[in-house]
């Protein structure tokens, strides 16, 4: 085993400064990708792994447990105010609340979700700003604002 360094590894695409141990990053660390995108947090073998924070260059952002299917339990929020709190499975969210940014939220399960604009909920209940709530069981894309 190797005593624990902390030192800066300069490559090509990116900069990591933090734990070093088996020529792999564990520990604390932090990652700038070449892309401006940076990952905080703990690492294992290499991989993001715990707790930790990925913040993207749009300021968009991933905050919660990593595994090693990507982000795993935690939040999302987007740079224009949407947000999503729950469980993730291979980065898109699965069981959980997704807030909108005008305030109205679902609460429910996901299968499917390709850009922050389409969902496909499973079930679960839209709640609206003006007090009402509708349930939803099968395949569902939101459209509208609790417009059914």
């Amino acid at each position: 085993m190797d005593i624990l360094a902390y030192y800066p590894i300069y490559m090509p695409i990116s900069l990591y400064t933090g734990g070093i141990e088996d020529n792999q990053r564990n520990g604390w660390g932090r990652q700038v990708f070449k892309t401006g995108d940076i990952y905080e947090g703990n690492w294992e073998h290499d991989k993001p792994s715990g707790k930790g924070k990925l913040t993207l260059t749009d300021g968009s952002y991933y905050e919660g447990t990593f595994n090693e299917f990507g982000i795993s339990e935690g939040i999302f929020r987007h740079k224009l105010g949407a947000s999503f709190e729950g469980l993730f499975k291979y980065d898109r969210f699965m069981k959980g609340k997704f807030r909108f940014r005008d305030g109205e939220f679902f609460i429910g399960s996901w299968k499917l979700n390709k850009e922050l604009n389409v969902r496909y909920l499973v079930s679960g209940t839209l709640y609206c700003n003006d007090g009402n709530t509708i349930e939803f069981k099968g395949r569902v894309t939101r459209s509208g604002h609790c417009e059914v």
